[in-house]
Order: C-alpha cells, then sequence, then structure tokens
C-alpha cells in the first residue's frame, strides 16, 4: 500500500528502518499493529532478540529449523490489541552488515554498550508512531535480549519513558561466567 502497512486478517505490518546508536548503523525491523489501532491509541511492546545470529523473527541460522519465536509472539500481542517492534540486530538481517575491516572495527561495530543503545533506539523509533500510547510502553528481551534489555531499561525508566519489562529465559549469572562456560 501506499502507507507501507499490509492487513493481514486484524493486524497490520510495516517494515521500518531506524538509525541504531551513533555510528552509522541502520536497523531494520518489523512493526505489528492491531487493525483497531487506526481508532485508538495502543500499547507497545520492543521485542529483543537472542544471542547470535539470532533475526528479528526469532530464528538463528545456526539451529537446524525456523521457529519464528519472535514472530510469533508478535502475532500474539497484536491479536491481543499490542503493538510491536522486532527488529535484526545490528550485522544480522537486513541490517547494517558486520564491517569487513579490522578487528579493533569490528570490536567496535559489535561493542555491548552499541547493542544496547540499539535497544533504545528501537523504543525510540516505536514511539514515534502515533498510533502507540506513550505512556504504555515495554521491552520484552529473549535470552541474551533481556540482559540487553535489562541495561536498556535503566536508562529509559529513568527518562520516564518505559513502563514494563519481560524477561524470557534470560540468563541468570553474569555474562562473563556464561561466556566462559560455553
Amino acid at each position: 500500500t501506499e502507507s507501507g502497512w499490509y492487513a493481514m486478517g486484524k493486524t497490520k505490518e510495516r517494515a521500518v528502518r531506524f538509525a541504531g546508536r551513533g555510528d552509522g548503523v541502520t536497523l531494520a525491523g518489523t512493526l505489528l499493529m492491531p487493525l483497531f489501532s487506526e481508532i485508538q491509541y495502543v500499547p507497545g511492546i520492543v521485542l529483543v532478540a537472542g544471542s547470535g545470529p539470532t533475526d528479528r523473527d526469532g530464528n538463528n541460522p545456526l539451529a537446524p529449523e525456523r521457529i519464528d519465536l519472535l514472530k510469533q509472539i508478535a502475532e500474539l500481542l497484536a491479536r491481543n490489541g499490542i503493538a510491536s517492534l522486532r527488529y535484526d540486530k545490528r550485522g544480522i538481517g537486513q541490517s547494517t552488515s558486520r564491517p569487513r575491516g579490522s578487528l579493533e572495527e569490528q570490536e567496535a561495530f559489535f561493542a555491548w554498550d552499541n547493542f544496547v543503545g540499539d535497544v533504545e533506539a528501537a523504543h525510540a523509533e516505536l514511539l514515534r508512531h502515533d498510533e502507540i500510547k506513550p505512556y504504555a510502553t515495554a521491552l520484552l528481551g529473549h535470552s541474551e535480549g533481556g540482559l540487553l534489555a535489562l541495561a536498556a531499561s535503566e536508562t529509559l525508566a529513568a527518562k520516564k519513558k518505559l513502563h514494563a519489562l519481560v524477561l524470557a529465559a534470560t540468563p541468570g549469572r553474569r555474562l562473563d561466567v556464561i561466556l566462559r562456560e560455553q
């Protein structure tokens, strides 16, 4: 359609692109809305993917099958009146590709603070859409995405821009310990 929205049953979907944290990165995502968001504001949530090359739908090319975990969550939320934004992390899917330069450039590109800043940027993108209730937003992080959501929630909650946090299969131990074990 001309507006970029595609109606799908009781939901509508739109591809979005927005700036990630500071270094010229563009993140690609999908905004999924309940169809009735055309006549009333709805709550919104950012879905943050887990570790590795996991895409916005929750699929990892290293896994044997597509499971579409985050896509399924987004569809369930939309059918129940909640909008969602899910996005490809930097270096994944349709977002800016990883740099092919030096190790230092790659380390800077994949720095933890950049991933946290990208979650904050995704939340700002969600709020940019008029259909979203600015006083009813959340982050949902799956696995490592939960750690990123936790880190981003500190800044967003301090600015009174975040109202809920959902952690799904988020590690209960420090990341450095987990990485050494893996």
